[in-house]
């Protein structure tokens, strides 16, 4: 079964472009690590200094891998100077209702 995190993260006030450019360095290196198969960058429609990020993963131990990773610990050293408030994560668990191809991430 795949492991999800939905991430939510409140941009500064001017800082939007920034925080972008930093998830955005983090999200093409990640993209190459083994056991992803997902992670997505959002942004509210209704509110632009509202982001998300949608991460799938194989397992827990390729979770745990990506937070190992060179090019995580810079966005996370930088990330906070862009933040209005400290991000908030949540692991979810997927579940299994209808057509797996368009009921899961």
């Amino acid at each position: 079964m795949s492991y999800v995190v939905i991430v939510h993260l409140r941009a500064k006030p001017g800082m939007e472009d920034k925080m972008v450019e930093l998830l955005s360095t983090n999200m093409i290196a990640t993209h190459k690590e083994p056991g992803l198969r997902k992670f997505a960058l959002h942004r509210d429609l209704s509110d632009p200094r509202h982001f998300m990020v949608v991460e799938v993963y194989d397992g827990r131990a390729d979770y745990d891998y990506h937070h190992a990773q060179p090019h995580y610990a810079v966005c996370m050293a930088a990330l906070p100077a862009t933040l209005e408030s400290s991000h908030q994560s949540t692991h979810v668990e997927p579940l299994k209702i209808g057509d797996p191809a368009k009921g899961l991430l």
